[in-house]
C-alpha cells in the first residue's frame, strides 16, 4: 500500500469569540499522477480554460457540474443552474503577487458544502505554493521548468468565513521527470461553513497543450510486469 502523505499548512485565520475561521492548506500526494508535455503559459487565459469542469456540493444532498466556456461580454466561466464561477478577461496570473480573481456567487435561498475544479478538462494545471518539506525532497529546486512561483488557495479582500480546507491534488509532471511539488490538477474546497452568496480567491493556474495521460502507480506497473512475466512462461510451456 502507498503511504500517504499529506502536508498541510495554516494560511489565514482570526478568532472570534467561540468560532475560529481559518483556512487549511493541504498537498495530496496519494492521487493519481499526470504527465504533460511542456507548459505552454505561466498564467491562463479565457479561451485556455474552456473544457475546465466545476462541480458544486449542495447541503442536504446533490450536487452540479458545470463546463467552463467563454461569455458573451468578455470574460469565460462555469455556470450551473443556481451558481457560477466565473473570471474577467485577462491571464490568471499578472504578476508574482497579483492574480485575477475567481468569482463564485451563489443564489442567497442554496446552500453548498464543497467545489471541486477540475483543471485538467481545460488544459490548465493549478501552480501552488512549495512546502519546506518538498524544497527539501526535490533538491531545493523553486518551480518546475517554464513555470514560475505560484500562489495557493487564499481568499480576497476578506479572512476566510467558511472554515475551508482547499485540498490539492493529482500531481502533475512534465514528461520524463519527478513531480516537484508544484502543479497539480485538481483543487477541492470543502467548507466547514455552509456557502451562501458570493466570494473571491486566488488560485494561480498555467496552461499546457492539449495532452495530460496518467502516470500508472508502481504497484499497478509491479502488477503488469508480473503479468507479462506469466504470459512469457505460459508461452514458453506451450512451445
Amino acid at each position: 500500500m502507498l503511504k500517504k502523505i499529506l502536508f498541510s499548512c495554516l494560511l489565514t485565520s482570526v478568532v472570534v469569540p467561540g468560532y475560529v475561521f481559518a483556512t487549511t492548506l493541504i498537498f495530496d500526494h496519494t492521487d493519481s499522477t499526470w504527465e504533460i508535455n511542456n507548459i505552454l503559459g505561466v498564467g491562463t487565459s479565457d479561451e485556455d480554460m474552456v473544457g475546465l469542469e466545476v462541480t458544486v456540493n449542495f447541503v442536504g444532498g446533490g450536487s452540479e457540474t458545470a463546463t467552463w466556456e467563454l461569455s458573451g461580454a468578455g470574460g469565460s466561466g462555469a455556470w450551473g443552474s443556481s451558481w457560477s464561477l466565473s473570471m474577467s478577461d485577462g491571464s490568471t496570473y499578472i504578476n508574482s503577487m497579483h492574480f485575477t480573481p475567481w468569482n463564485f456567487s451563489v443564489d442567497q435561498d442554496i446552500k453548498i458544502s464543497r467545489i471541486f475544479i477540475d483543471a485538467g478538462t481545460g488544459a490548465s494545471v493549478f501552480d501552488a505554493t512549495r512546502t519546506m518539506a518538498s524544497l527539501v525532497a526535490t533538491g531545493l529546486q523553486q518551480s518546475t521548468p517554464g513555470s514560475q512561483s505560484g500562489s495557493p488557495f487564499t481568499y480576497i479582500g476578506m479572512n476566510d468565513p467558511f472554515n475551508t480546507i482547499a485540498t490539492y491534488s493529482g500531481e502533475v509532471v512534465l514528461q520524463g521527470m519527478a513531480h516537484q511539488g508544484d502543479l497539480y490538477r485538481y483543487l477541492t474546497l470543502d467548507f466547514g461553513t455552509a456557502v451562501q452568496g458570493s466570494f473571491q480567491f486566488s488560485a494561480d493556474t498555467d496552461s499546457f497543450g492539449d495532452t495530460i495521460t496518467p502516470i500508472p502507480e508502481p504497484a499497478t506497473m509491479i502488477l503488469f510486469g508480473n503479468g507479462l512475466l506469466v504470459l512469457s512462461g505460459f508461452t514458453r510451456r506451450k512451445k
